[in-house]
């Protein structure tokens, strides 16, 4: 509703990073709702990318988008959270993105994806998450 305000005009209007962490943080919060979570980084990102510099997605971004995926108990959620993970590194380390750099509590819940996920009966074989096996290296 406010891009469409944004785009009739009102300038002042125009949402930004905190906005859309909060919807975000609102996402999160309700069980079932990462999928939603997911889509609205994904816009940030693209938003970013063609040079909107009001929505640079964050750590905050980041971190509350996996916290969604700890609070769906899918089968995916934890490697959708490596998945997030990952890219929130490559903007770390290759874009040199430091506002992307996860951070503890970005790597707990990324953890709790995991031990709330199916998937976690597959750690027994070793598999795990590789995202946060790497943690230990950084």
């Amino acid at each position: 509703q406010m891009n469409s305000m944004h785009q009739l005009g009102y300038v002042n209007v125009k949402p930004n990073t905190f906005v859309y962490n909060a919807c975000l943080n609102a996402f999160a919060k309700s069980e079932g709702n990462a999928d939603q979570a997911t889509q609205l980084l994904d816009i940030m990102e693209e938003q970013f990318a063609k040079g909107d510099l009001s929505l640079k997605p964050d750590v905050v971004s980041y971190t509350t988008c996996i916290s969604a995926l700890a609070n769906t108990q899918s089968l995916e959620s934890g490697e959708m959270a490596d998945k997030l993970l990952k890219r929130m590194m490559e903007r770390y380390l290759i874009d040199g993105d430091k506002d992307a750099k996860p951070n503890t509590v970005t790597y707990l819940a990324a953890v709790r994806a995991w031990m709330t996920s199916a998937s976690v009966a597959k750690a027994g074989d070793g598999r795990g998450s590789p995202m946060i096996a790497k943690a230990g290296d950084g």
